[in-house]
């Protein structure tokens, strides 16, 4: 058995024992390429799709990954991520700085 076999039997049996993840996802199963395409695998692909120039941040990688809720997952020893789920994590994180900026913006007026 390759390692690439074992790799897609690995994904479709952690696909059909988690079943939907959440609202509006469905099962992954061995027929979506599209997976594959979304997921990266190692600390240094992870930070090459973050950071523009990955370059020593690798060890950033794991930091957020120990300090923060960086939406990862481990297969084997790797850490691994989906491209999709950290845009929308970025997305999240954004939006939730923009809106403690606009809650905090009228008590800075008042101490002006």
């Amino acid at each position: 058995m390759s390692i690439s076999m074992k790799k897609r039997d690995l994904l479709a049996s952690v696909a059909m024992d988690s079943g939907s993840i959440g609202s509006g996802e469905h099962e992954t199963t061995e027929h979506e390429p599209e997976f594959a395409k979304d997921l990266l695998c190692g600390a240094k692909e992870i930070a090459e799709f973050l950071y523009e120039d990955g370059k020593g941040k690798r060890r950033k990688i794991y930091h957020l990954v120990a300090t923060s809720n960086l939406p990862v997952f481990k297969l084997g020893s790797k850490i691994c991520a989906r491209k999709s789920v950290l845009l929308k994590w970025v997305r999240d994180q954004e939006n939730r700085r923009a809106g403690e900026c606009k809650r905090a913006s009228p008590s800075r007026a008042i101490q002006r």
